[in-house]
C-alpha cells in the first residue's frame, strides 16, 4: 500500500463520520421544512372540502402556490448548506493534503536523521577497528621482531637490515675505567652514541672503538644499574631507531638507569622544520634526504624514525619523564635542522 492510500485509509475513519452527521442535519431540515409546508395545506384542504366548489379551487391554488414558495426557500436553503459542506469537506481535504506533505517531509527529515547518526556510528566503530586491528599488529609484530633476543641483539638487528648480513650481538667493554670511576656511582654522565665527536664532561659512548670512546657498547646494553646515573645526553642518536623500539624499550630503559630527579637531555632532527624549509625551496632535496634517511655509510648510520619537538616530547611524557622542556626548534646545524629537548625523571 502506497503511503498516499495509508493516508486516505486513516482519513476515511474520520471523515466518514463527519459526512454523516452533517447529511443526518441536513435531511432532517429538509424533511422539517417540507412537513411544515405540507401540514396546513393538509389543514387546508380539510376546510375546503366543507366550501363551496370556487372556494375550494380558489383555496386549493392558494395552498399549492404557498407551498410552492416554501418549497422553494427550502430548496435555496438546502443548496446553501450543500455549498457549505461542499466547502467543508474541500477544506478537510485541503487540510488533509497539508497533513501529507508535512508527514513525507517529517518522514524524509527522520531518514536522513537516522541515516547520518547511523553513519556517524559505523564510522566510529569502523575506526576504532582499525585502531585495534593496527594495536594488535604491531604487538604481534613487535614480539616476532624483538621479543625473544637479548637487548644487545635487539640492536644489532638494525645492522642487519641495513647491510643485508648478519651481525654478531655487541659485548659492553670499558676502556677508561678510571673515568668511571672519577665520576662514582649515580653521578654518571653518559654521551650515548658520541661517534667522533667525544665529550669531556661526559662518559663517551658508541658502539665502535673510535678515538676518545671510554665504553664500547650498544645503548640498549649498557654496563650500568637502575638508579647508577645522573644524566644521559644524546646528540642524533634517537633518530637511529624505530618507533616501537624507542617506545617500548630505549625510553623505558634509559628512564630506569637515572636515579631519582636525573636529566634527559637529546638533540635530534627536526622533521617538522625540514618538511617546512623544504617546501620553501631553501632546504635543497639532497641535504633533506640525507638527513631524514642518514648517510648510511656504515652500519649503524640508518635513519629509521622521524620526530618533531612536540612528538618526542609525548613520548617522552608518556613514559613518566618530568619537566619537559623544548630548548630549541628548527636550529640550523650543518645539514640538519634540529631540535633540542630535555626532561628529569620522577624524584
Amino acid at each position: 500500500m502506497s503511503f498516499k492510500d495509508k493516508i486516505k485509509s486513516s482519513a476515511k475513519p474520520i471523515v466518514r463520520p463527519m459526512w454523516l452527521a452533517i447529511w443526518h442535519r441536513i435531511a432532517f431540515r429538509v424533511n422539517s421544512m417540507i412537513a411544515g409546508a405540507v401540514d396546513p395545506l393538509a389543514r387546508r384542504i380539510s376546510l375546503l372540502e366543507m366550501g363551496t366548489p370556487a372556494q375550494q379551487d380558489s383555496g386549493i391554488l392558494s395552498s399549492l402556490s404557498a407551498l410552492a414558495r416554501a418549497f422553494s426557500v427550502q430548496v435555496k436553503q438546502t443548496e446553501l448548506s450543500e455549498r457549505k459542506f461542499a466547502d467543508t469537506l474541500e477544506g478537510l481535504t485541503a487540510d488533509l493534503r497539508r497533513l501529507e506533505e508535512r508527514l513525507d517531509q517529517s518522514i524524509a527529515g527522520d531518514q536522513q536523521w537516522l541515516r547520518e547518526r547511523l553513519e556517524g556510528h559505523i564510522m566510529r566503530d569502523q575506526r576504532k577497528l582499525e585502531d585495534r586491528v593496527e594495536f594488535l599488529r604491531r604487538e604481534i609484530l613487535f614480539e616476532m621482531k624483538y621479543g625473544e633476543r637479548t637487548a644487545s641483539s635487539a640492536s644489532s638487528e638494525f645492522d642487519r637490515n641495513a647491510l643485508g648480513d648478519s651481525a654478531e650481538p655487541l659485548q659492553a667493554r670499558i676502556i677508561a675505567p678510571d673515568k668511571l670511576t672519577a665520576f662514582g656511582k649515580g653521578h654518571y654522565q653518559l654521551n650515548l652514541g658520541c661517534g667522533l665527536h667525544p665529550l669531556e664532561e661526559y662518559i663517551n659512548i658508541d658502539m665502535r672503538e673510535l678515538p676518545g670512546v671510554d665504553v664500547v657498547a650498544s645503548v640498549d646494553g649498557l654496563p650500568f644499574e637502575k638508579g647508577d646515573v645522573e644524566k644521559i645526553f644524546s646528540a642524533h642518536l634517537v633518530e637511529h631507531f624505530p618507533q616501537e623500539m624507542l617506545k617500548r624499550r630505549l625510553l623505558p630503559y634509559w628512564k630506569s638507569l637515572l636515579r631519582p630527579g636525573g636529566v634527559f637531555h637529546a638533540i635530534m632532527p627536526d622533521c617538522e622544520a625540514m618538511i617546512k624549509h623544504a617546501a620553501t625551496g631553501e632546504y635543497s632535496f639532497a641535504e633533506f634526504r640525507e638527513v631524514l634517511f642518514g648517510a648510511q655509510d656504515y652500519a649503524g648510520d640508518f635513519h629509521y624514525n622521524a620526530l618533531t619537538p612536540d612528538s618526542f616530547a609525548e613520548l617522552l611524557k608518556a613514559e613518566g619523564f618530568l619537566n619537559i622542556d623544548i630548548r630549541a626548534r628548527g636550529r640550523r646545524n650543518g645539514l640538519c635542522y634540529e631540535f633540542e629537548i630535555s626532561a628529569s625523571s620522577p624524584s
